[in-house]
């Protein structure tokens, strides 16, 4: 199991960024955010019940891609995923699949909103 993360820094940190790039326009935004939190628990059970939590707090659904089993929510362009690597993933079911369309990014090949997923990057 890991440490308590404070917080607090990484918000600061994401605030920050968003006061540079608004208050300088000719610094070029990034296309998006992708923030990740890898939970490590001691057991699969551990981990998989930490990605279901955290699921119902983003009101998010989970899915299981080889031995990923995570979450994600895409605000607009910035994207956060919480996932867990599991050793026995067989035994999970997650409630919903990677979408095939955009590999579970949820933009197709021109950076638009994925058709299939409506951006979610699952089916």
């Amino acid at each position: 199991m890991i440490p308590h993360v404070d917080r607090r820094p990484v918000i600061e940190g994401l605030r920050a960024l968003a006061d540079l790039l608004d208050s300088n326009p000719r610094i070029p935004a990034p296309r998006g955010v992708f923030a990740v939190r890898c939970v490590y628990r001691s057991t699969d059970e551990e981990a998989a019940a930490e990605i279901d939590r955290i699921a119902g707090e983003l009101g998010t659904e989970t899915a299981l891609e080889n031995s990923s089993y995570h979450t994600q929510i895409h605000l607009g362009p910035v994207r956060f995923k919480a996932s867990a690597m599991l050793l026995t993933p067989s035994t999970l079911q997650p409630t919903r699949y990677r979408c095939d369309d955009c590999a579970g990014t949820g933009l197709d090949g021109l950076a638009q909103t994925c058709d299939t997923c409506d951006g979610t990057g699952f089916c």
